[in-house]
Order: C-alpha cells, then sequence, then structure tokens
C-alpha cells in the first residue's frame, strides 16, 4: 500500500464511527512486527472459531479452513503514520482478507497531538461483534493500556459544520437535517429538507445555519437553535450527533475543520 496518501484518502466514501482514546496506537511511527504479528495471531484464531460456528450451521458448506493457519496468509494488515499536519500525529491500521466473508475491510485513524486524548476514526462494518473484538485487542496490543471508547458530538459542532460549508452552495446539493423533538415521548423527530435552488435565498448573513434557523423560525415560530441536531446530509458530508459520518468528496479542509472542531471542544 502506498504511503503517499492523505487523511482523507482513508475514508472517502465509507463510513466512520469517533471514538476518543487516552493514547495513540504506537509511541513510535508504527507497531513492532512482534505486535503485528501477535494481532495477527489472535485475531486468525478469533475469525477460525468464528468459521467453526459457521460450519455447524451450515452442514453443506465446502471446508476452506482446517485450522486458524490456514486463515493467516489471507490477512493483509497495514500500519503506518501520515506527515500531513506538523500539529498531529496520524497513525493507521487497515486489514483486508482474502475472504471478505470472514472479515469485511476494517480501517483505524488514530489522530492525536499534545492533548490527553486520541481521536479515533472506526470504520463502520456489517459485522460490529468482529469489530468491536478489534477495538478490545488494540486496547491490549502495547505495554500501556489503550481505554478507547465511542464517542457523541457537542450539540454546536453540527451547526458551525454548517456554517463552515456556507462558501461551498454549489456543491452541497440539498440539505437534509434532522431535530430530536424537546417531547420526544410525544412527538417524532423534526426533518427539514432543503433543495439546492433555495439555498441562495436563504444564505444572508454570512453564516448558513443561522440564516436557515432565522427563516424556519420566521415561517414556523419553532426556535430550531435551541434543539438538537441529530443528522445533517449533503453532497459533502453526512453526519450525525452519535458520531457517525461519511466524507463523500476528498476535501482535507473539512476533514480537518471536524476533527480540530472536535479536539477543540474536550479541551
Amino acid at each position: 500500500m502506498s504511503q503517499d496518501r492523505d487523511i482523507s484518502s482513508l475514508i472517502i466514501n465509507q463510513t466512520f464511527k469517533i471514538y476518543k482514546s487516552n493514547s495513540s496506537l504506537s509511541s513510535s511511527i508504527k507497531l513492532t512486527k512482534k505486535q503485528l504479528e501477535k494481532f495477527r495471531i489472535t485475531l486468525c484464531k478469533y475469525l477460525y472459531q468464528r468459521y467453526q460456528q459457521t460450519l455447524q450451521v451450515e452442514d453443506d458448506l465446502l471446508v476452506q479452513y482446517e485450522s486458524y493457519r490456514d486463515i493467516v496468509p489471507e490477512l493483509t494488515i497495514y500500519n503506518n503514520s501520515i506527515e500531513e499536519h506538523s500539529q498531529y500525529k496520524i497513525q493507521y491500521l487497515i486489514i483486508k482478507c482474502a475472504n471478505n466473508r470472514l472479515i469485511s475491510r476494517q480501517v483505524f485513524i488514530f489522530v492525536s497531538n499534545d492533548d490527553d486524548f486520541t481521536l479515533v476514526l472506526n470504520r463502520i462494518t456489517n459485522h460490529p461483534s468482529i469489530n468491536e473484538y478489534i477495538l478490545e485487542l488494540l486496547e491490549d496490543i502495547n505495554d500501556y493500556p489503550l481505554i478507547i471508547k465511542p464517542l457523541d458530538l457537542p450539540d454546536y459542532l453540527i451547526p458551525n459544520l454548517v456554517d463552515q460549508l456556507g462558501d461551498k452552495l454549489d456543491s452541497l446539493g440539498d440539505l437534509h437535517l434532522v431535530y430530536s423533538s424537546p417531547t420526544s415521548n410525544r412527538l417524532r423527530n423534526f426533518i427539514i429538507d432543503i433543495p439546492k435552488k433555495d439555498l441562495p435565498k436563504l444564505y444572508n448573513d454570512g453564516k448558513l445555519y443561522q440564516d436557515i434557523v432565522k427563516f424556519m423560525y420566521n415561517n414556523t415560530k419553532i426556535k430550531f437553535e435551541k434543539l438538537r441536531i441529530e443528522k445533517f446530509v449533503n453532497n459533502l458530508i453526512n453526519i450525525a450527533n452519535d458520531g457517525k459520518f461519511k466524507l463523500i468528496i476528498n476535501d482535507n479542509q473539512l476533514i480537518w475543520f471536524l476533527i480540530e472542531s472536535i479536539k477543540s471542544s474536550l479541551q
């Protein structure tokens, strides 16, 4: 795998969940060969155990693996650092298997600076139990324990992101915003759809989100700035308050705004 890459090329067109860790994956540029080999063997044993369980359910399935050792050569692990941002240390771990029925592509990106915590971008897959197991392995991969926990976004982050995208009206496309109801046991979420053609009419004061909530208040008398945004969907990025996001275009400026906003909110 080429080392000439940036962080957005690792995450584009994939859904990630944001986590928080007490440390980066490795204190050096990457994990040692010994660490990676131990990780590989442990993961292959786990995958073989799952494979055996599948055989018990599907009796007519052709047996491909007689032991975990048969899986080892099919599993490829990429681990390295990206020298992209002078203030941040970026490490990634990518796991691929020749048989994607055993395990789908896994991507973990650790972004750290001088703070006491590291952001971890974890690719969402169709088999969350495998992903959770890998996170547990990563927590024990060093002599010092890692603590990796899911992270919800602060309420103001998505409104700030909408404002940041105000200068990209031509690329945004239609906007889809989902708000949680303050009386969720009685009302469903509020959903606002804004066609692309109407965006120039709304964008007046230099802050797109403020213009949107002002327009909505004038027409509904609902103070949307008081409500929590659950999801924001457009042609550039889809993002939810539970920390899930999908970068749709290769835009480093956008992903670094997101990363720096999250890190600054937790200081």
